[in-house]
């Protein structure tokens, strides 16, 4: 090889090794925002990675699927429920009695197979994830005034507690003449190497317990 494709070669796995390393390491941001005043209630999650973004939202009675770019949505569409009328092939005739459904015994010893896998999985998403932000700007008023006051008196004994916590940020505005609990919550999550879950991810569906559970179902569903 002469010097000159060795450099470009070179080069090319240099830029490719370093664009995955980078990738890998761009965290997977998390937003959960939460408003509810009045008869008006608004539900968002926000999942970001680099500059892209999925987006789901529901305000009102209308589900909303989005795409976001930097931060910002660029597409947008609602989730409308399609009425079905097709018809659906009957199949053959159950036998009572012989039904296909899995048993109490079954189902629990496969959960317990899948136990070990499940803990790995679940000990990696807790290491990946870090808390981020939280902020809430809520209005509590319960049944009565002396309610309302306990409460509140229970709140300004915690809240210097969160002092500590920069990245804490709630307020509480109590109200005593009304029960009411309105406000607005923004929850900020970072997971940190998303590629590792799902690595664990695949890992637990490629397993041979996973898959003995698929086949032994599928099995049973051919018999019924």
């Amino acid at each position: 090889m002469d010097p000159a494709s060795f450099a470009i070669y070179f080069i090319l796995l240099f830029s490719v090794t370093a664009a995955v390393i980078v990738l890998y390491l761009i965290p997977l941001d998390i937003m959960f925002l939460f408003e509810h005043y009045g008869q008006i209630m608004h539900i968002s999650v926000v999942v970001s990675w680099a500059f892209f973004g999925v987006s789901a939202r529901y305000q009102g009675d209308e589900p909303l699927l989005g795409v976001t770019l930097a931060g910002r949505t660029v597409y947008e569409k609602t989730i409308g429920e399609t009425p079905f009328t097709g018809v659906i092939p009957s199949g053959p005739e159950k036998i009572p009695g012989k039904g296909t459904g899995l048993s109490f015994m079954q189902i629990s010893g496969q959960f317990f197979t899948l136990l070990p896998h499940m803990k790995k999985f679940v000990r990696t998403c807790i290491r990946a994830c870090s808390f981020r932000r939280l902020d809430a700007d809520l209005v509590i008023g319960l049944s009565g005034a002396a309610e309302t006051g306990k409460f509140f008196g229970a709140w300004s004994a915690v809240r210097p507690a969160l002092m500590f916590y920069p990245s804490v940020n709630i307020s509480v505005l109590p109200v005593f003449d009304r029960a009411v609990m309105e406000g607005r919550c923004n929850l900020r999550v970072q997971v940190r190497k998303p590629a590792d879950i799902l690595v664990h991810l695949i890992r637990l569906i490629a397993s041979a317990e996973v898959r003995g559970i698929i086949s032994g179902a599928a099995q049973r569903e051919g018999r019924g």
